[in-house]
């Protein structure tokens, strides 16, 4: 496998067809939003509709959130091995594997992809995941990161132009994501939902990057109307 964004768009294609699915809605979920969002550009008349969870838009704007906010918390907490790791980061190419993976390392030692305050009901979802067969099942390849950043020339994406653009072609839009989310800052969920509208952005409170484990029920609460609305 090459892990580019055109093997990916080309695989979703193939999945489509073996399904026989003409039109679909799509579902992209953290990286997997930049992955949607280029399938979307490239099939327009496949998409019924675009959903963004927890969704990279400005990758780069993330990483930068990232570094910048971790710093200052670090300087609260005189965390000089952090802020060590943080100056170690900011001279690798921005561009690379090992820079994208140290930052989320940072994120996620700052507790930037867990929920404030976990709930019972969240605990029941995440236990019978890790009980289930999908869990066992579940085959991470760890170079294929490695391998996306030898393969893919766009490695740093910024996708506001394109939902800009989805948007003006009158694709519907709708975004969802949790208002604990560490890796994104308030003013970049206020941007996007400036870029989807109002009307089409939720944000979910005592969620964080998993809002389909943070807040289970809420989640699929909103994802049903979103499939039964037509506001664009």
């Amino acid at each position: 496998a090459k892990f580019t964004f055109d093997e990916a768009i080309e695989d979703l294609n193939n999945l489509a067809n073996q399904l026989s699915l003409r039109k679909f809605s799509i579902i992209g979920h953290s990286f997997g939003g930049i992955v949607s969002t280029l399938y979307t550009q490239a099939f327009p008349e496949r998409v019924e509709r675009l959903i963004l969870v927890g969704a990279l838009v400005d990758q780069q704007r993330t990483y930068d959130h990232i570094l910048s906010s971790v710093a200052k918390q670090a300087e609260k907490k005189h965390d000089t091995a952090t802020l060590e790791k943080i100056k170690e980061v900011k001279t690798l190419d921005k561009k690379s594997a090992v820079y994208r993976g140290k930052t989320y390392e940072l994120a996620s030692a700052y507790g930037y992809f867990r929920m404030p305050a976990p709930t019972e009901e969240s605990e029941i979802v995440n236990n019978r995941y890790t009980k289930s067969e999908f869990f066992k099942d579940n085959i991470r390849n760890d170079q294929a990161p490695v391998t996306f950043y030898k393969n893919e020339k766009r490695v740093t994406m910024d996708t506001t132009p394109i939902l800009n653009s989805l948007k003006k072609r009158g694709r519907k839009l709708y975004a969802l994501y949790g208002k604990q989310d560490g890796i994104f800052s308030k003013a970049q969920l206020q941007d996007v939902q400036k870029l989807i509208g109002k009307h089409n952005f939720y944000l979910i409170d005592n969620c964080s990057h998993y809002p389909f484990v943070d807040q289970n029920i809420t989640f699929v609460n909103i994802i049903t109307k979103v499939m039964g609305n037509e506001k664009e």
